[in-house]
């Protein structure tokens, strides 16, 4: 099944097209054009002509494309330039003849907020804080309390509509974005833990902050900055009028003018709100969207699982694995807090997805695949996590220098454990060919002499150098003595 989503926003209109229905979206396709549709409706209250001639080209496009994918939904969302522009009745009649078949939804401002703030927690179950949704013409904020969006509003100060208000002076701005969020009144929300950022000018602040850095991942979802960090790199994009911005080649250049509104919308957002930590969201309106058309069982799915659960079930070559897999490393002292223990399942989900590859590759073709996975649900620290542990049961070392990106996102006691999952993984499919009949023979635990590892007298499974070897390798790991048993 697919389906398609026409985002006909204030400054953009972007078509993604959603394959199956799944806790982790499946974008099959996914284009955006800059159009500037909202320029001069502060002026002139009409939308650009220029614009919404070009728009209608547009649609009719995405229209053919979504016929061409076979989706068997398409719907065309309206936010804050149509619904509020006089003439974004006569906007839309044209529309609608040009693509006569196509399902139009004019956005109230709290639609907008509700629905971006269901995209974010698509990716962030049970999420606390503040989501700001930023477009051409308006500023969704939406607060999130366990999961579920309690207060929402809209301003209307988004990037075009700021640029035209201020005429153009930042400082004019400034005034404009602190005079629109002090007359929130969300006192209770000062010092949040965290802001998730969502829309096309804070994923191009992400973009240049991490193009700024040594960080080891160029992902913008789930990219989590302090707030002082996100606050002191602000006057960096502020000042971005000049022309050095031409050096700037990361985002294109139609978003370059929006840069410094977009710095002053942060700045301005996080000295009222005070949050811990700046989260930019991949997810948002298109998400949410989606997110509607999920039965709720899959809905209520944890998000990391299920991620794990699709990739291994894809490339595995035993279904049966997995289960026995977890079972035989529950008596292994792996010191795993009780809210990790979804990463070992989702590790053990994943122990498999190699089988496939080159040999001789298998632990950098394995890391690649879980590092950059889809998965809404995933932030950097798990996906350096996962990709670790697969990455040392196909026989990678800490040490080895494709590592290295990854491990800067984890402390000492997650590098630690992820290693020894690795290791314990390694050596399941040394004694067990990966059947998990064969591996229910055997036993591992640890006590306080060491580990042990119990092997039966039969024909499926005998000690050897290479079992040897591997046990030693993981009681070294977990500071222990390593032992192998006949019994």
């Amino acid at each position: 099944m697919r389906f398609g989503i026409i985002d006909l926003g204030s400054n953009s209109i972007r078509l993604v097209i959603f394959e199956g229905l799944s806790r982790n979206p499946h974008v099959i396709f996914n284009e955006k054009a800059i159009i500037g549709l909202a320029r001069g409706l502060n002026e002139t209250g009409n939308l650009n002509p220029a614009a919404s001639d070009l728009a209608i080209t547009i649609i009719s496009r995405y229209n053919a494309i979504a016929s061409g994918f076979n989706c068997e939904r398409l719907e065309i969302l309206a936010t804050a330039a149509v619904r509020e522009a006089s003439d974004g009745s006569n906007f839309l009649a044209r529309v609608q003849s040009a693509v006569p078949s196509v399902t139009i939804i004019v956005l109230t401002g709290d639609d907008e907020a509700r629905i971006s703030a269901n995209g974010v927690l698509l990716g962030n179950a049970g999420a606390n804080g503040l989501i700001a949704d930023l477009g051409g013409g308006s500023l969704e904020l939406a607060h999130l309390s366990n999961g579920e969006v309690m207060e929402s509003v809209s301003l209307s100060i988004g990037t075009i509509r700021l640029s035209d208000m201020s005429n153009g002076s930042l400082l004019l701005a400034k005034s404009i974005v602190e005079e629109k969020i002090k007359n929130i009144n969300w006192a209770d929300l000062v010092g949040i833990n965290n802001i998730y950022l969502v829309g096309g000018g804070f994923r191009a602040f992400a973009k240049l902050h991490i193009s700024s850095t040594s960080y080891p991942l160029s992902m913008i979802h789930n990219y989590t900055i302090g707030r002082n960090e996100a606050r002191n790199y602000a006057p960096k994009l502020i000042a971005a009028k000049n022309p050095s911005r031409d050096k700037i080649q990361i985002v294109s250049t139609k978003r370059l003018d929006d840069l410094p509104y977009v710095a002053i919308i942060i700045r301005e957002v996080l000295r009222a709100f005070k949050p811990e930590n700046v989260i930019f969201s991949a997810n948002g309106l298109r998400e949410g969207w989606y997110s509607a058309l999920l039965p709720e069982v899959i809905r209520q799915q944890d998000p990391v699982i299920s991620a794990a659960k699709e990739l291994g079930a894809r490339l595995g070559r035993n279904d049966l694995f997995p289960d026995a897999l977890l079972i035989w490393m529950m008596d292994i002292n792996i010191n795993l807090q009780e809210n990790e223990q979804k990463l070992l399942i989702a590790s053990v989900l994943l122990c498999d997805v190699g089988c496939y590859d080159h040999p001789d590759y298998r632990a950098e073709q394995s890391f690649d695949r879980i590092f950059l996975q889809n998965g809404a649900g995933l932030d950097h620290v798990v996906r350096a996590f996962l990709a670790v542990v697969i990455a040392i049961r196909y026989d990678a070392k800490l040490t080895d220098r494709f590592l290295q990106g990854a491990l800067c996102l984890l402390d000492e006691r997650r590098r630690d454990i992820a290693n020894q999952i690795g290791l314990a993984f390694r050596l399941a499919f040394t004694l067990s060919a990966g059947i998990a009949e064969i591996l229910k023979e055997t036993k591992i635990e640890s006590r306080k002499q060491g580990l042990f590892l119990k092997l039966p007298r039969s024909n499926t499974v005998f000690p050897g150098e290479a079992i040897d070897r591997r046990v030693a390798l993981l009681a070294d790991s977990l500071r222990v003595a390593g032992v192998v048993e006949m019994v």
